[in-house]
């Protein structure tokens, strides 16, 4: 995460992030990045060309829009044909006390980076399952049982929220 108040910087502002990648012989074939979700702006570019962006990376607060949105992108395998990979990352953040990348940028395979997206949205189904279920569960104790409210509270805040992820 972006702190930079630990440093005795600003969390608001802008910053470029730059970032050269050596890649063995026969790794390049099938690249892929998985970004994970940014409390920032960014724009991406690698190779000097625009890969990914989130939201528009601006100067001020007005001229920055904010958009939050996990990634896994394939790399063109002719951008990694001369064995290396130039990452220029320009990130800005106006809109949240926790900027920058929240997780770490991963490079790997397409498959490698694929089979984590399908775990990750596995443990997210489960998750959701799970809450889904026990919301309703506590509408169903408080059908049975009204004098005690606390059922009815628990059971819409967890059917409530898991309609929430969903929509966002």
């Amino acid at each position: 995460m972006w702190f930079f108040t630990k440093f005795g910087y600003p969390v608001d502002g802008y910053a470029t992030y730059k970032l050269k990648i050596l890649l063995q012989e026969g790794v390049n074939d099938d690249l892929a990045l998985s970004i994970s979700d940014a409390g920032s702006n960014y724009a991406m570019y690698i190779n000097g060309n625009l890969f990914s962006q989130n939201g528009k990376v601006g100067k001020t607060k007005e001229e920055s829009e904010v958009y939050l949105k996990y990634k896994n992108l394939d790399i063109p395998k002719e951008w990694t044909e001369n064995g290396e990979l130039e990452l220029i990352i320009h990130v800005s953040n106006f809109h949240d006390v926790a900027g920058g990348f929240w997780d770490a940028i991963k490079l790997g395979t397409q498959a490698e980076i694929s089979k984590t997206a399908k775990q990750k949205n596995a443990l997210d189904l489960i998750v959701f399952g799970f809450l889904f279920m026990m919301g309703l569960y506590h509408l169903g104790l408080y059908t049975i049982r009204k004098k005690d409210t606390s059922p009815l509270f628990l059971g819409m805040f967890c059917v409530l929220y898991q309609f929430y992820k969903v929509i966002a």
